[in-house]
């Protein structure tokens, strides 16, 4: 089979890449034809080159015969049918708060939608245009992450991998760890940086903080897996959590707590090693990326043995709404950028009335020290050292 993946950005590694380059090598490896398009390249295209996977960024590079486009956002799948409106689609689900992750709601535009965790269903239900939809679970190339070394009996090193984690939350996390005795790191934009391998990461770890398939890949390398990130912290997770907090994508929404340094230190001090081997055991029986690549090439397959679709007509509804909502975030865009130039102004005349101060603090200074070292003064000096005994 001739799959074509459509990812809108391979400018850096994230969720949606891993995912992508995860699925498309166990298909390449399966014998299936592979290709991936982009309209935005970057360090993303490292990840797929070590699997020598294919990508482009235009559609007039993809070869003319293609049966399943996988539509990994809203821009590749409208692009797709613009260009190839002949092609089934099969449209992933890897958000469900970003209409940039909703399929097009267009009769007949996608064939089947793939939900990657339970909760997803909440806004997918609701959709006016909702193709047959294939429930997974965020899959894990267990060849690449796996066990590389114990952790250890008492944990020493966490470390944290994200994108996101940044001011409040990530002090509160460093004081944690630090009152704990631990050692901690961040790898991601705002740490160490992004890494192209963030298995080794993970296996110099004993505890994980992260969020979505950071847990899952944590879990796979047999660490001990804490939900922590800067949009929530839903803490282990263990055989009795695995469920709940996998309903909601390991998103840190299912507790909604903002614990301080001092309980995350706390529940810290509940670790331990047989953690990983418990999370390892899950990962494998819940999480393999070869049983979840089955199952979509026997969606696939379904949706060939269906037949050719209607023609994709343009439809007048589906552009107004999308106008509409770009109009809203565009009005939403507006009204923060000038509560940012009202804020930078209000600013600005608060710096100025303090320059302002300040220069009027050194001059009064400069002519008390005037004042000090003039001939009145000291002659004066007697008659103010009487007056302060005569108080």
């Amino acid at each position: 089979m001739r799959i074509v993946h459509g990812i809108d950005s391979l400018s850096k590694p994230g969720g949606i890449l891993t995912y992508v380059a995860t699925i498309s090598d166990i298909l390449q490896r399966n014998g299936h034809d592979v290709w991936n398009i982009s309209t935005a390249l970057g360090q993303g295209t490292e990840m797929l080159e070590e699997s020598a996977i294919r990508w482009v960024d235009r559609f007039e590079d993809l070869p003319d015969e293609i049966d399943m486009f996988f539509a990994h956002d809203a821009p590749m799948s409208y692009a797709m049918l613009e260009k190839r409106p002949d092609v089934p689609q099969m449209f992933f689900w890897h958000s469900s708060y970003f209409d940039f992750n909703v399929n097009p709601q267009i009769s007949d535009a996608c064939a089947r939608i793939v939900a990657l965790w339970p909760s997803s269903f909440r806004r997918i239900d609701g959709l006016a245009e909702k193709p047959k939809t294939l429930s997974l679970t965020q899959p894990v190339d267990l060849t690449r992450f796996r066990v590389q070394k114990p952790i250890n009996q008492r944990a020493r090193t966490v470390v944290a991998l994200s994108n996101y984690l940044h001011g409040e939350r990530l002090r509160v996390a460093e004081r944690a760890c630090e009152l704990a005795g631990l050692e901690f790191r961040l790898v991601g934009s705002g740490g160490e940086g992004v890494s192209m391998h963030p298995q080794d990461a993970i296996n110099d770890a004993d505890i994980v903080f992260g969020k979505g398939r950071v847990i899952v890949e944590a879990m796979a390398c047999g660490r001990a897996a804490y939900v922590y990130d800067v949009f929530g912290a839903d803490g282990w997770v263990t055989p009795e959590t695995y469920e709940r907090l996998s309903d909601v994508n390991f998103a840190g929404s299912a507790n909604a707590v903002n614990p301080s340094a001092e309980d995350l230190a706390a529940d810290l001090a509940g670790y331990s090693s047989s953690m990983g081997e418990a999370n390892a055991a899950i990962a494998a029986n819940m999480h393999s990326a070869s049983t979840h690549t089955t199952a979509l090439v026997r969606a696939a397959e379904e949706v060939l043995a269906e037949g050719s679709r209607p023609p994709v007509r343009p439809d007048a509804y589906e552009l107004q709404r999308l106008v509409r909502i770009a109009w809203r975030h565009e009005s939403e865009a507006f009204n923060a950028k000038k509560r940012m130039i009202d804020e930078s102004l209000r600013r600005g005349d608060a710096e100025w009335e303090l320059e302002k101060s300040q220069a009027e603090v050194a001059r009064l200074q400069s002519d008390l020290t005037a004042l000090r070292r003039s001939p009145s003064w000291r002659i004066t000096a007697p008659l103010r050292a009487i007056r302060r005994i005569g108080r």
